[in-house]
């Protein structure tokens, strides 16, 4: 079974199955029960879709309100038909990017999220990762100082001993400094 992930690696998931030129529909269903369609011919999106009353240039705003969801992939299963034709992938999939930051720091967002994940289980043991994609299921993945400090706060809520959280507090704010976070 597909888990939550965040719309940026949602995004990122849809960007590979483009890259490698698949041809098939990426289905996600978001954390608040909406249905995301991609429809792919040969890594072109033909078709988007979210539910059943948005499609195409409609969809783009509604699939860019999305904070996580399930994504599975159906091969060689396609609808060739699109009344409106999309722009080309690439300038699709870029105008489903929700921030610059987003963009951007993509990378260096998940590698802080990676590096809070092992902090936290340096406390809590393996623990750590549930917590942190509970986090992130609930709130989206933090892509700012402030965003991360409500995520700092929350894992640290995780932690019995109030010596270690304040522990884990000096180091996590430590590792967003490093990261210019």
């Amino acid at each position: 079974m597909a888990e939550f992930k965040s719309y940026a690696l949602l995004l990122t998931e849809v960007k590979r199955l483009c890259d490698e030129k698949h041809t098939g529909t990426v289905f996600i269903t978001t954390h608040d029960k909406h249905l995301v369609r991609f429809v792919l011919q040969d890594g072109q999106i033909t078709a988007l879709a979210f539910d059943a009353s948005h499609n195409n240039h409609d969809a783009i705003e509604h699939v860019r309100r999305i904070k996580n969801g399930k994504l599975q992939f159906a091969a060689h299963i396609f609808d060739k038909a699109s009344e409106v034709p999309l722009p080309d992938t690439e300038t699709l999939l870029n105008s489903l990017v929700v921030s610059q930051s987003t963009s951007k720091n993509l990378n260096k967002i998940h590698s802080v999220v990676d590096k809070l994940s092992k902090l936290l289980a340096e406390y809590i043991g393996p623990f750590a990762q549930f917590s942190c994609d509970d986090y992130i299921h609930a709130h989206g993945i933090p892509e700012n100082s402030r965003q991360f400090n409500q995520m700092m706060d929350t894992l640290l809520e995780e932690i019995d001993n109030s010596r270690q959280q304040a522990d884990f507090k000096v180091k996590a704010l430590n590792l967003l400094k490093i990261q210019n976070l």
